[in-house]
């Protein structure tokens, strides 16, 4: 087995499963039904996936990863959600009740 592998801690492992599980449910059960945003981004449900970050494993810090969920059209009459959601490799997910503000970890929980 290879070095790399079995330096990476199991938390790590099973946080970054759980996400590939999540963002694949949303895709598989959703259907396009909008054009890309400016970004390039697919709208599912009216919500995008935006701001991936990955940071790689060092001799010095674990790994760590971030994503936020927000609405395609975050106002207006046409306005698709009303929560922006953000995620990253402590599991917890949180939300800002304002959809013109993504969430970041300074909100609230999602409960």
């Amino acid at each position: 087995m290879p070095t790399w592998f079995t330096r990476i801690p199991a938390s790590a492992w099973v946080a970054g499963l759980a996400v590939v599980l999540v963002v694949f449910l949303i895709w598989i059960t959703s259907s396009v039904s909008a054009p890309p945003d400016s970004s390039g981004a697919i709208p599912k449900n009216g919500y995008v996936l935006q701001n991936l970050r990955v940071a790689p494993a060092t001799p010095f810090h674990e790994a760590a990863w971030s994503i936020e969920n927000n609405p395609s059209i975050r106002s207006g009459l046409l306005r698709t959600g009303n929560d922006c959601f953000y995620i990253d490799d402590t599991g917890v997910i949180r939300h800002s009740g304002n959809p013109a503000k993504s969430a970041t970890t300074s909100d609230p929980t999602l409960e």
